[in-house]
């Protein structure tokens, strides 16, 4: 059944992996504060969210070199949004850190981005689809030309059938953005287990109902040194 209540949504960031291939450059400074142009990476992904008028308040999952990210966000607004750090105390997995999370969100029904990658999709597009069909899990999809280095989202009539793995072949397809849109209710497992939320789709693609809402929206993900300098140019061509 469609809600036209949209304004209750929190946002969950996940900030709290160790960023092994980064370290060498980044050194002393955890990824999502990479700096590209003069400001955090996740500068540029918290000022998008909260410019968004159905974005309630911000929570930010950090873990490795958790002080800065906390010294760095914690408490401050973001054009009229509370930011919010949870720090875990152990390292939890995507999974065992939305888990955690989930239990200091406000809104049964949230947002969950990583916090080292961006795109830029309609927001508002995306919550509509949720409240309309009212999946158990809906994933952002975009769609690119080469999908070999991210793995593939598998979909059939918007439902999410599977997930295939990094292949050495090059070809077009949709790929899992890393944005979600839940309700806490189809977290099961216990929160202070450490799991990966990727494994936790994939086994329980068949059990929940999990569907796709595809976009074509431009995409950066920093996980590997190169990216850092792409960002540079993603983001100042961003602001031309």
């Amino acid at each position: 059944m469609y809600s036209d209540n949209r304004s209750n949504f929190d946002l969950l960031i996940l900030a709290g992996g160790l960023g092994s291939r980064l370290s060498p450059v980044l050194k002393d400074l955890p990824k999502p504060l990479a700096n590209i142009n003069g400001s955090p990476f996740l500068d540029y992904v918290i000022n998008f969210y909260s410019k968004s008028d159905l974005i309630r308040n911000i929570y930010i999952s950090a873990g490795y070199l958790s002080e800065k990210i906390v010294a760095t966000y914690d408490g401050r607004t973001y054009n009229n949004k509370s930011i919010f750090v949870i720090v875990e105390n152990k390292p939890l997995g995507t999974g065992g850190a939305i888990k955690y999370a989930s239990k200091y969100i406000e809104s049964s029904e949230f947002i969950i981005i990583n916090g080292d990658s961006f795109i830029d999709y309609n927001i508002h597009e995306f919550i509509d689809y949720y409240l309309l069909n009212l999946p158990d899990i809906l994933i952002l999809s975009n769609e690119v030309e080469d999908v070999s280095r991210f793995g593939e989202i598998l979909v059939n009539d918007g439902c999410v059938t599977g997930f295939k793995e990094k292949q050495s072949v090059k070809k077009k397809g949709l790929i899992n953005s890393g944005v979600y849109l839940l309700n806490k209710r189809v977290l099961t497992k216990d929160s202070f287990i450490s799991f990966s939320f990727e494994d936790f789709l994939t086994e329980n693609v068949a059990n929940l109902n999990i569907e796709s809402f595809a976009t074509s929206g431009d995409f950066i993900d920093i996980g590997v040194p190169d990216a850092l300098i792409e960002a540079q140019n993603f983001f100042r061509n961003k602001e031309t």
